[in-house]
C-alpha cells in the first residue's frame, strides 16, 4: 500500500491540469482530466520516455502489468524488476528522505520541493506533466515554511531556528546523476595559519610541553564554521521556532511616489505573528499580531481581499486581523464547531444502537489531555465561488484539525466576517489540500493508513485498501452548494506505474524500518508547549 499523500499541489496550464502530490520521498504528477500518472520525481520512479509522454497504463487497460519503454524500434519491451529501494545498499537516510513541503509558481513551471535532509529541490514542470531537476540547495537548518515572492523570482524559506532566507529561483547549472538527484557538494573549508595559544613560557609540566610540541607541528587549521556556497541573504529572524510565512504585495496610495509595497508575514511557536517589509527592508517591522494563547500554526490571507489575515493554532479559536495596523477584527470560534462533529461521530450513550465507523471518543483524545488540547490547526485555505449569484456569497474558508476526520466551512462576507457553516465528515483525516480558484474547488488527500480521527491506531489491511487517498470538494451555484468527491483509482494507477520497476514506498515497511510515520502526517500539535516550557523559552 503506497504511503499516504503528505503534500499536494494544482499546476494549471492552458489546457492542463496536472495534480503535484508527494508521498514519502517521491512525487508524482497526476493528470486532473482522466487520472493518469505523467511522471514521477526523482526518475528512479520515472515512467516517461525520453519525448516525455506517459509510459503508465491506463486503468481500463487489460494487458498484465509490465514494465513498458520506448525502444528504438518502438517496441514495447518488458524489464525485469529493479532492486527494491528497501533492499540492502540503499541506506536508511535515503529511504525516510521523505518530501515535506510543496510550492509553486503561478504558471506552474517552477515547483519546490523541500525533503528532511534540508534540501531545496527547484524543478521545473513541463505541460506534459515531466518533471526535472533544475538545482537543490543544503539549508543549516531544516525549512519550515517556503514560498515565492509575489514576482515568482524569489525563493522564501523559513527555518526551524526561526530564520527567513531568500534565495534566486534560478541558480547556475548544476549536473545530476541519472536518478535525477544532484550530489551533495560539502561546503569547502577556508584555512588558517595555526598558531598555539600557549607558549614554554605558560607551560611547565612534561605532560603540557609534550602536548605543545605537537600543536606546534601542526601547519594549518581547518575553520570550524561551514558557510553556504550559494547565493543567499539572511531576511529576518525570530527567537522561536517559524511555523509558517506569507508574502504579499499591497498598492500604497498614500505615496505616489511608491505604487506597491511587498510585505512578510511570519509566524512561530510563542504565539507571535510579525509583519515585516520585504525585501531589501525586511529589517523594517510593521507590526505585530498578537492575540493568541497557544502556537500560531497556519496563517491564511484570501486572494480577493489581501488586506485581511486568518490566523489558527493551538487556541480553540481563529482570529481574523487587520494585519497591516495589527488589530483583531474577530474572534471565530472552533470549540462548538469541533464538539459538533464529535457529537456526530461518537454515540453519548453507550447502549445506544447508533453504528459508527468511527472509533469512541477515547481515542480522539489523549490520556490526561482535555479537549482544549486536541486542538491543533493544520490547515487554512480559502476558496470563492465564482459561480455564487453575488459578490461575497460565495466565499468560503476551509478549516482542518489535526486528527480530525473532518473539515469545518466557514462562510467569509464581504465586511470580512466569518460564520461557521458546517463540518463535513470523511472517511480519514485530511492530510493536506490545495486550491483550485478558477474551478472552485479544493482537493484533499486522506490519510487511508490509521483510523479516522486517531493518529495511532493503524486500521487494518482491507480498510487501509478500501478507503480513498484523495478528495474533492467542488462548489456551484446548485441548492446543494457542494458536490464530494472520492478518488480511489489514482492510488491503483501509481502502484501499477511502480510495482514493476522501483517499487513505490509502502507504510507498513517504513514503519518496519523504524520510521516514525505520524511525525511525518501529524506534526502541528507537536509544537504545543508543556507545563513548565514557558519558564524556559
Amino acid at each position: 500500500m503506497l504511503l499516504p499523500f503528505q503534500c499536494v499541489l494544482i499546476c494549471s496550464f492552458r489546457e492542463t491540469e496536472i495534480l503535484l502530490a508527494a508521498s514519502g520521498s517521491s512525487v508524482y504528477s497526476f493528470d486532473l482530466k482522466c487520472g493518469s500518472v505523467l511522471s514521477t520525481w526523482p526518475s528512479e520512479h520515472c515512467n516517461l520516455s525520453s519525448d516525455g509522454s506517459s509510459l503508465v497504463p491506463q486503468a481500463q487497460n487489460s494487458q498484465p502489468l509490465s514494465k513498458r519503454r520506448n525502444s528504438p524500434s518502438n517496441e514495447d519491451v518488458t524489464i525485469s524488476p529493479a532492486k527494491s529501494r528497501f533492499a540492502d545498499g540503499y541506506s536508511k537516510s535515503t529511504d525516510t528522505n521523505f518530501v515535506i513541503k510543496l510550492a509553486g509558481t503561478s504558471n506552474g513551471q517552477h515547483i519546490i520541493a523541500v525533503t528532511e535532509d534540508k534540501c531545496v529541490h527547484v524543478l521545473s514542470l513541463s505541460s506534459e506533466g515531466a518533471l526535472i531537476q533544475l538545482s537543490e540547495r543544503f539549508m543549516p537548518k531544516k525549512p519550515c515554511s517556503v514560498l515565492f515572492t509575489p514576482d515568482e523570482k524569489t525563493i522564501l524559506c523559513g527555518d526551524k531556528s526561526g530564520d527567513v532566507y531568500s534565495l534566486p529561483v534560478i541558480v547556475s547549472t548544476q549536473k545530476f546523476d541519472e536518478t535525477g538527484r544532484g550530489s551533495r557538494e560539502e561546503p569547502k573549508l577556508t584555512s588558517k595559519p595555526f598558531v598555539p595559544a600557549a607558549s614554554p613560557q605558560t607551560v611547565h609540566t612534561q605532560r603540557n610541553l609534550e602536548a605543545l610540541r605537537m600543536q606546534q607541528r601542526l601547519t594549518n587549521q581547518v575553520a570550524k564554521k561551514k558557510t553556504l556556497q550559494f547565493t543567499h541573504q539572511l531576511l529576518l529572524g525570530h527567537v522561536s521556532l517559524l511555523t509558517d510565512l506569507a508574502c504579499v504585495t499591497l498598492h500604497d496610495r498614500t505615496s505616489p511616489e511608491i505604487s506597491k509595497r511587498t510585505y512578510i508575514i511570519t509566524s512561530d511557536r510563542d504565539e507571535h505573528i510579525r509583519v515585516s517589509r520585504g525585501i531589501p527592508q525586511t529589517h523594517i517591522i510593521e507590526a505585530y499580531c498578537l492575540g493568541h494563547t497557544e502556537f500560531v500554526s497556519k496563517l491564511c490571507i484570501p486572494p480577493w481581499n489581501d488586506k485581511l489575515l486568518i490566523s489558527g493554532g493551538g487556541d480553540d479559536f481563529l482570529l481574523i486581523w487587520d494585519w497591516l495596523s495589527g488589530k483583531a477584527r474577530q474572534k471565530v470560534d472552533l470549540r462548538d464547531p469541533i464538539d459538533s462533529f464529535i457529537r456526530s461521530v461518537v454515540p453519548l450513550n453507550s447502549n445506544s444502537n447508533t453504528k459508527s465507523d468511527f472509533p469512541p471518543i477515547a481515542e480522539l483524545l489523549p490520556e490526561g489531555d482535555d479537549r482544549e488540547d486536541r486542538i491543533a490547526v493544520s490547515g487554512l485555505w480559502a476558496l470563492r465561488n465564482s459561480q455564487a449569484p453575488s459578490e461575497g456569497a460565495g466565499d468560503f474558508i476551509i478549516v482542518n484539525c489535526e486528527g480530525l476526520a473532518a473539515i469545518f466551512i466557514f462562510a467569509l462576507n464581504c465586511a470580512g466576517n466569518m460564520k461557521f457553516l458546517e463540518f463535513i465528515s470523511l472517511p480519514g483525516n485530511v492530510i493536506d489540500a490545495a486550491v483550485q480558484q478558477d474551478k472552485s474547488r479544493i482537493i484533499f488527500s486522506i490519510d487511508n493508513y490509521h483510523n479516522p480521527s486517531s493518529t495511532t491506531v493503524i486500521a487494518g489491511p482491507e480498510e487501509r485498501a478500501s478507503r480513498p487517498m484523495l478528495g474533492c470538494i467542488s462548489f456551484d451555484e446548485s441548492e446543494d452548494y457542494r458536490r464530494i468527491r472520492f478518488v480511489k483509482n489514482v492510488v491503483a494507477r501509481v502502484d501499477h506505474g511502480a510495482k514493476t520497476q522501483e517499487p513505490a514506498e509502502d507504510a507498513d515497511s517504513v514503519m518496519e524500518r523504524g520510521s516514525t510515520l505520524p511525525n511525518l502526517l501529524y506534526g502541528v500539535g507537536t509544537l504545543r508547549k508543556r507545563a513548565g516550557q514557558e519558564d524556559h523559552e
